[in-house]
């Protein structure tokens, strides 16, 4: 409730860049409270709802961008992915979802969760129009200084999905344990095809995914309390209890505890670093598990780790990278649910991710229209 009556001041990088080459902004869409949280449920507006069984929910926290672009009411979104919040509610709503490179495109205008983590993304029904949308929005900003001087690449509307002699590299830790055995299989069917489109598959070692999860966990706790904490001085009764619980949960780690996560975080790129030259991008699960109904977010959030985890669970250590990541949808579980595969790349290697991201598209070849729509 604390952002229900807010008005931007000004237009967003993003938002100004779009408009300028023509776009029609239709308006704003409903999205997770503070954008803290991946299931899209606590707002001030109500929860967002899935297209594709609209008992279940949508993915968050940019939820109401999948589900409208799900639902055909635009042609494509905008949201904010600290931790797979653009590319596991597309995933969740069988869309495709792009996290740029850290600081591919501006963030200025775009209120803050976690600022080392944050990256504006694109969302959109097809490879080709997610690409559009991200070559429109990114480029160099002085009123970000996180925004890199480095132009789109203007080939990335133009790429034609072949795979023939990419290394591609399926890492064995981390990634499939825990993992709702039908996504495994719809997605490990799905790299598959890239492998009988050409593609040189191969199974990978990464060990730090495992450790650079729990590092994530921690900067982004701490990042986000920081970046609230006038809100929780002036405005916590307006917020929903469970974000005012996360929120404050920052303030009890220490600068040392800190400090070991950044460590951490500087490892885990260089091993990547380092798998990046045996390949020449990795494939992993978007989601370990399809969406939940919201009768069951509540059993879901028990345990520990809960079982809620297995829906950001392979997303967070590649905002820790800061490395480009597009989850494109792969198949749909007897449940009738999407399932996303997520194609990862070296820094700046967007055009990559999107040429691997169209064979698969291709290979799929479903046009994930949910059927609660026909």
């Amino acid at each position: 409730d604390a952002y229900r009556d807010r008005i931007a001041r000004a237009d967003a990088s993003a938002i100004a860049r779009l408009q300028e080459a023509g776009a029609i902004c239709l308006g704003k869409l409903n999205l997770h409270e503070c954008c803290y949280g991946i299931t899209s449920d606590i707002s001030a507006f109500g929860p967002v709802r899935n297209p594709w069984d609209r008992e279940r929910v949508a993915g968050g926290s940019s939820g109401g961008s999948a589900a409208a672009v799900a639902a055909r009411l635009c042609f494509g979104s905008l949201g904010t992915d600290t931790g797979g919040s653009v590319r596991a509610p597309a995933a969740m709503c069988g869309v495709v979802g792009l996290k740029p490179t850290y600081g591919r495109v501006s963030r200025f205008g775009v209120p803050a969760l976690a600022w080392s983590l944050d990256h504006v993304g694109v969302i959109a029904r097809r490879v080709e129009d997610a690409a559009l949308l991200l070559h429109t929005i990114a480029g160099p900003d002085p009123r970000d200084p996180a925004a890199v001087a480095r132009p789109p690449d203007a080939d990335w509307v133009r790429r034609d999905g072949e795979v023939r002699g990419l290394r591609l590299g399926v890492p064995r830790e981390h990634f499939w344990e825990p993992i709702d055995p039908e996504v495994a299989a719809i997605v490990r069917a799905a790299i598959a095809r890239l492998a009988a489109a050409g593609g040189d598959v191969c199974e990978v070692s990464w060990p730090a995914a495992e450790w650079g999860m729990r590092a994530h966990a921690l900067l982004l706790a701490v990042e986000a309390a920081a970046a609230h904490r006038s809100l929780l001085a002036t405005a916590a009764d307006r917020l929903h209890r469970t974000t005012r619980v996360r929120l404050a949960q920052g303030f009890c780690i220490s600068a040392a505890d800190y400090l070991r996560a950044q460590r951490a975080r500087t490892a885990l790129i260089g091993e990547l670093r380092r798998l990046f030259t045996t390949v020449d991008l990795l494939l992993t699960p978007t989601c370990a598990a399809p969406p939940p109904r919201f009768d069951e977010l509540d059993d879901w959030w028990q345990g520990s780790p809960p079982r809620a985890s297995l829906l950001f669970r392979c997303c967070g250590v590649f905002n820790l990278a800061g490395v480009p990541a597009i989850s494109v949808p792969c198949g749909r579980t007897q449940a009738g649910l999407p399932v996303g595969l997520q194609i990862v790349a070296p820094p700046f290697a967007e055009g990559l991710a999107l040429r691997v991201a169209l064979a698969s598209e291709a290979a799929t070849g479903d046009d994930f229209y949910p059927d609660s729509l026909r």
